[in-house]
């Protein structure tokens, strides 16, 4: 028996006022206030072979709702699992996503490795920095998702926390037959995040690849090599991520 075909709206709105960033990382975070109307259109099929679906987000700021800022922020995202491998199940994720505005709050930019703020699907995070750090250890998909790239405790030089107005992202990921309770699934991350007028790296993409280890709800990401293409450097750059999965993106449920 397959799901229906099913389309949701979600409209919302939300107001956040930083008034100090004492336990909050300042390479993610801006002291202001935002006030945003948010509204959320996805649609989900499935069928015998296919698992999939496709959201939109939008999420417009304006002073007049009591924001410090006026901007717009617009994210697309396909999500499909392919079952023509059984007991194999093969998932891809395509997202891109684009901010306007004359000026922009960092947090409300798109980050290279997860989102920095929980969503439906994943709605446990944090934002603070060392072992409480959400993008370092709770992990969460969202934005372009590269895990290899996550803001990882002791920080290195080439840390997390890359954002930029402009994103593009991939991620495929395979799971595999279980290993008695556990399920293994191997993936790989390609996008990027920046300005693309401004910067000739941003069409030079960043790759990971790493292994999750899922069970049920709960997964455990374990990234363990990167790369970015022009730079011709490889690297081993071991991360760890945990998670608590309740739906929503398709990719690796």
């Amino acid at each position: 028996m397959y799901r229906q075909p099913k389309t949701t709206i979600d409209f919302g709105y939300r107001i956040l006022d930083l008034k100090n960033l004492d336990l909050r990382d300042t390479l993610a975070w801006d002291s202001v206030r935002t006030a945003d109307i948010r509204i959320r259109l996805a649609h989900t099929y499935e069928s015998r072979l296919f698992l999939g679906g496709v959201q939109i987000q939008l999420r417009r700021g304006m002073t007049a709702l009591g924001s410090e800022y006026d901007y717009l922020r617009a994210g697309l995202e396909q999500s499909c699992t392919w079952r023509g491998l059984r007991p194999v199940e093969l998932s891809l994720r395509v997202f891109a996503g684009n901010v306007w505005g004359d000026d922009v709050p960092k947090q409300d930019e798109f980050y290279l490795s997860g989102g920095l703020t929980s969503n439906s699907s994943e709605p446990v995070s944090w934002a603070y920095e060392d072992w409480t750090s959400g993008q370092a250890h709770w992990h969460y998909d969202a934005d372009v998702n590269c895990r290899g790239y996550a803001r990882q405790y002791p920080f290195d030089s080439t840390g997390g926390y890359l954002h930029g107005r402009t994103a593009y992202g991939l991620n495929l990921e395979a799971t595999l037959p279980k290993l008695g309770i556990f399920s293994l699934q191997p993936f790989f991350d390609l996008g990027n995040v920046g300005d693309p007028r401004s910067s000739g790296s941003f069409w030079q993409p960043r790759m990971d690849a790493g292994v999750r280890l899922k069970l049920g709800p709960l997964y455990a990401d374990f990234p363990f090599w990167r790369y970015q293409i022009g730079t011709g450097q490889h690297e081993f750059a071991f991360r760890w991520m945990l998670g608590f999965k309740m739906g929503g993106i398709l990719g690796g449920t």
